[in-house]
């Protein structure tokens, strides 16, 4: 909220994704250590891309940003190969190192490793009832985003594709009785009780998060024969990458992943967090509720600030949840 606050103060409009502010806010504040270097990248909106500008002077560091095709065809992702190429460049200039090509390949093979392995536990998610909780669920996107190349990401895949396949064969879900399968629509909350939101709906409502943005994104294994190659693979994950895939362009992309998800993942609801301050969210949700009431899935959308609790605090949040399952989906 500090940051958020100080981002306000200084002009930035009530309506930027917060997301942006907390960031700018933080080197407003003194709070982010100065860096040498600034690469960033112009997905996965115009928020973003505009907000860049402000950090590139407020931090007065030479600055790379990628600039991301809205398409994902064969012209889009060779584009962007090119840049990531030119971004190696720009660090090799800047730090006087060379980029090791063989230390590259490791990497990407131990994140293909990883990547097959979490594919495989999203998979196990088809289940019912399901044996993935969603304090796992999230934990797994994190140590996925963060670490993989690593072989301690790799290990961790491994041990919780043990445990999920062991629940599945046993028939356990990740409640006790479950009585709803959710879509949730957009990414989590960052605040409220430990685990968020998802681990409140399984505790208290018996509603267990089958599918969520952050688990739909590509799975792509990269091909590492050449330098070529594993930049092209590079750029095909970057863009089906969480948000970057479903607002980065044209809403089918979201909503064939939302019907699709909804359909094999046999879930009863959608749970669309609609953050107010995200224009591609705002945009979406009057194409979202035609969809679905013409297909009559049950659908919410919440009107929230996915950074910023005092917009709607969870308190509010979970009343709307209840209401939503007590009045549409378990009628």
């Amino acid at each position: 909220a500090v940051a958020i606050d100080a981002a306000d103060n200084a002009g930035l409009h009530t309506d930027t994704c917060s997301m942006i502010k907390a960031t700018v806010g933080t080197i407003l504040a003194g709070e982010m250590p100065m860096p040498q270097l600034f690469v960033t990248q112009s997905h996965p909106c115009d928020a973003m891309l505009a907000s860049i500008q402000m950090v590139d002077t407020l931090l007065g560091v030479p600055t790379f940003c990628l600039d991301a095709p809205i398409w994902r065809d064969d012209r889009g992702i060779d584009y962007y190969a090119q840049q990531l190429k030119e971004m190696v460049a720009f660090l090799e200039e800047h730090t006087g190192q060379r980029l090791d090509q063989d230390r590259l390949r490791e990497v990407v093979e131990e994140s293909n490793r990883a990547m097959e392995l979490r594919l495989a536990v999203n998979e196990l998610k088809r289940a019912v009832p399901c044996p993935l909780s969603n304090l796992l669920y999230g934990l797994a996107y994190q140590v996925y985003s963060g670490s993989a190349g690593s072989p301690e990401a790799t290990d961790f895949f491994g041990q919780l594709l043990h445990h999920v396949e062991e629940q599945a064969k046993a028939g356990k879900g990740a409640v006790p009785v479950e009585k709803i399968r959710v879509v949730w629509g957009g990414v989590p909350l960052v605040y409220g009780d430990i685990g968020g939101i998802g681990v409140w709906m399984e505790r208290q409502c018996g509603a267990v998060t089958v599918r969520t943005l952050w688990g739909y994104e590509g799975y792509h294994h990269i091909d590492t024969a050449t330098y070529d190659s594993m930049m092209k693979g590079i750029a095909r994950k970057l863009l089906d990458q969480v948000m970057t895939r479903e607002f980065h362009g044209v809403f089918d992309y979201y909503l064939d992943d939302f019907l699709r998800a909804y359909e094999e993942f046999k879930a009863d609801c959608l749970i669309f967090p609609a953050g107010i301050g995200c224009k591609g969210v705002q945009a979406t949700i009057g194409l979202l509720k035609d969809v679905c009431r013409e297909k009559g899935i049950p659908m919410l959308a919440l009107g929230l600030d996915l950074w910023d609790e005092r917009v709607t605090p969870p308190d509010g949040i979970k009343a709307q949840i209840e209401e939503f399952f007590a009045t549409t989906v378990l009628q």
